[in-house]
């Protein structure tokens, strides 16, 4: 990936879980739980394999539901959030051709083929001959090519070659500093600021 210097700019950013509890497998794994986190923060979930990190991240997107609580950003409630936020799943299976579709959905204005030098992958290559790190790394561009203020990032770095964790750590700094919110799920936190564990 190449270096990213501008980003987005967002004037108001606050997220606020309160009071929220999240059953998986008829047991509480997340109870009345009350987090709140301001513009330039990052928030990150860790646990072993199996212990809810993507089932709360998708709880946050609105994939799944909670059970008891209220979610909001900015004083709104859910249904709005969701359309604040960008969700990056752990699961590798983005096509880098889906970017021209992704930049019309959003209505956005941006030069698709400076995002496939970016990524540094061949678009004529088929997706399933690209190897683990180049489809990482696909993945990763689409936090360029939808803006938004919160970033929720399902094990980001895995797959990543050193070089392009530090890129990884230097976007979502710039993502902070514009005053962005960040979730990640991880095993090992790489930017240390806040973090809760489940």
């Amino acid at each position: 990936m190449q270096k990213v210097s501008k980003h987005i700019l967002y004037i108001q950013s606050y997220f606020n879980i309160i009071n929220v509890s999240i059953i998986k497998n008829n047991e509480f794994f997340f109870f009345n739980k009350n987090i709140s986190l301001n513009k330039q923060e990052i928030l990150y979930i860790k646990g072993i394999n199996g212990c809810g990190k993507s089932t709360l991240l998708k709880i946050l997107v609105g994939i799944n539901k909670h059970q008891e609580g209220s979610i909001l950003w900015c004083d709104s409630y859910y249904h709005y959030i969701c359309t604040r936020i960008f969700f990056l799943p752990n699961d590798l299976y983005l096509n880098p051709k889906d970017i021209t579709l992704i930049s019309i959905f959003y209505d956005q204005t941006i030069d698709l083929q400076f995002i496939l030098n970016l990524i540094l992958i061949n678009v004529s290559k088929n997706f399933n001959e690209l190897s683990t790190g180049e489809k990482k790394i696909n993945q990763l561009s689409y936090l360029i090519i939808y803006p938004s203020p919160i970033w929720i990032l399902d094990e980001p770095e895995s797959n990543l070659d050193k070089i392009n964790q530090s890129k990884l750590k230097n976007l979502i700094n710039l993502h902070l500093k514009n005053n962005g919110i960040v979730f990640i799920a991880t095993h090992k936190p790489f930017l240390k600021k806040y973090s809760i564990f489940l």
